[in-house]
């Protein structure tokens, strides 16, 4: 792995979700799950299933900007019996989800009731998203689901499974098979055991918030997943296929000229990710701009180095994130080194990749006792 690779993983580290964030929200999930589907409740008997989606299905949740530390988590209540009474009403269903999480005293002064969802606050921790789903009329052996659209008329296509599937598939890791009423959480992956895919996604989606102020007018994270998993070209050297991806995004761009590019669900085309776009054309041509240059910018890390690099990677990033990603990178390397496990690799006629002891054909850095000087 080469020290470019290794602190923009680093930086995937610093920024994604903590371990204990994660549990937190992996408790909160299992509680709401088994109150909506417990007896007594209005959707008991409606062979109930919750699952996450969006970017914590995909494990690619970021930090939020700013002072803000709480995270948007988005989970499916799926009804797969029983929503034929709400088929002409999305409105029902959704007042009688915010009903039932009301019913319950830990719920009822946390909720906030939104345009497609209900909201559960957790303060200081997450905000965790509730949609509520049927499955699509005449959706075979997919999982194809409709939910209810923003103006509460009707419901509009969707499929979150399909989409992570898809997504893991474009990444090539290991897929998980096991299902439970409320469906367990895959256990979480540090950024370097995550794939490229996710990890390149992560980077993009923060070099985003650091560009756009205003999250309400930025690209959007499915948008901007979906074109990068779509033009992930199976590289493992993180750098370059981050380049190679936003390299044939902005041709896709080019090509889609004098209109815009349309991303829809690979899993349900039916549902249009950009479709925002079309009421906003000049926040589309900032799109373009942005991920021309963002290119720009990614092409140029591999060309830099020392203090150069460092700067291009707080531009991209932010100094915060970047301070702190250089300092954990320090931390573990001069423990590796006090404790005699920092070694550098041999391969062929070049030296220089940092292991650990264990591996074969290393030499051993000696411990640094001088605080400064080898």
């Amino acid at each position: 792995m080469s020290d470019h690779d290794r602190i923009l993983i680093t930086i995937c580290e610093i920024v994604q979700i903590s371990e204990a964030k994660y549990e937190r929200a992996n408790q909160s999930y299992e509680s709401v799950g088994n109150w909506l589907s417990a007896e007594g409740s209005v959707f008991a008997g409606d062979d109930l299933s919750v699952y996450p989606q969006g970017s914590f299905a995909l494990q690619t949740t970021i930090r939020p900007q700013g002072e803000r530390q709480e995270y948007d988590l988005d989970f499916v209540m799926e009804l797969k019996a029983g929503g034929h009474r709400y088929r002409r009403d999305p409105k029902k269903l959704l007042d009688d989800l915010e009903d039932r999480l009301r019913q319950n005293k830990t719920y009822e002064e946390k909720i906030e009731r939104k345009k497609r969802c209900v909201c559960i606050k957790y303060a200081g921790d997450f905000h965790m998203d509730i949609l509520p789903a049927l499955p699509a009329p005449y959706r075979g052996n997919t999982h194809k689901i409709v939910v209810p659209d923003r103006k509460l008329e009707e419901f509009k296509a969707s499929n979150p499974k399909g989409y992570k599937a898809w997504f893991e598939q474009q990444s090539l890791p290991r897929m998980r098979k096991d299902a439970k009423y409320v469906e367990p959480l895959a256990p979480m992956q540090t950024a370097a055991q995550k794939s490229v895919l996710c990890n390149i996604t992560q980077l993009s989606k923060r070099a985003r918030d650091v560009d756009f102020q205003n999250p309400d007018t930025a690209p959007r994270s499915v948008v901007l997943t979906t074109l990068l998993a779509e033009h992930y070209g199976g590289s493992l050297n993180l750098l370059q296929a981050w380049s190679e991806a936003l390299a044939r995004i902005k041709d896709a761009l080019f090509r889609a000229r004098p209109g815009r590019i349309v991303v829809l669900n690979p899993t349900n085309e039916d549902e249009d990710f950009s479709e925002w776009w079309d009421n906003h054309p000049t926040e589309y041509d900032k799109f373009v701009e942005w991920l021309q240059n963002l290119h720009e910018r990614v092409v140029s890390l591999g060309t830099l180095q020392g203090p150069a690099f460092y700067s291009a990677l707080e531009s991209l990033f932010g100094e915060h994130v970047v301070t702190q990603a250089i300092n954990l990178q320090a931390k573990r390397t001069d423990s590796l080194r006090s404790s005699g496990q920092l070694n550098v690799q041999a391969r062929g006629k070049t030296v220089g990749r940092l292991s650990t002891a264990s591996s074969a054909a290393t030499v051993t850095v000696r411990r640094n006792t001088f605080y400064g000087e080898d």
